[in-house]
């Protein structure tokens, strides 16, 4: 039989709009990143269960969340956006303005960021070159919170892969198959 057992639960993401939408382990250390509908992400410490840090507000909720595999930095996806995260203390490092949609799920392979996203029966798939954003760029200086919500380099830094037939800048298109 499996062992079940709630070793701490935790609780930040405050009101209506502080529904948890992502959670991603650090892959080193005892670490846990939350994000929410309240626009934030939350460190927490998986050793103390206290909070470490919280992140400024995005414009829009957040819907994704992943750890870089070496651990330096948090990567979040909202609809209309790519912040890449430091938690002690919190900062932005850099933010691109997307307009991906509503993203599902981000992976990172061969120093790339490889996102899905969807709109009704469309499925869009979208690849971010990290060598060309901090701090994967060498630069691991912090953004101004002026500059947020986008840097202006985003279109040289992602493209869709593929995407739906609605969208007239893709060269594929691969909508979704209703019968499957």
């Amino acid at each position: 039989p499996s062992v079940k057992a709630v070793v701490s639960t935790q609780s930040g993401h405050y009101g209506r709009e502080g529904s948890v939408t992502a959670l991603d382990f650090h892959p080193c250390e005892c670490l846990l990143a939350s994000a929410s509908a309240d626009k934030t992400v939350r460190f927490w410490d998986l050793e103390t269960f206290e909070l470490v840090s919280v992140s400024s507000n995005e414009a829009k909720p957040i819907r994704d969340i992943i750890f870089s595999p070496e651990g330096n930095v948090l990567l979040s996806g909202a609809e209309d956006s790519l912040r890449v995260y430091g938690w002690e203390p919190s900062r932005t490092l850099d933010s691109l303005c997307m307009f991906w949609g509503k993203i599902y799920d981000m992976k990172i392979a061969h120093n790339q960021l490889i996102s899905g996203s969807f709109h009704h029966t469309n499925v869009s798939v979208w690849v971010v070159d990290l060598s060309k954003i901090k701090p994967f760029n060498g630069d691991i200086n912090p953004i101004d919170e002026a500059d947020v919500p986008a840097s202006e380099h985003a279109s040289s830094v992602a493209q869709p892969a593929v995407t739906s037939k609605e969208d007239v800048t893709s060269k594929e298109s691969y909508p979704v198959n209703e019968a499957a």
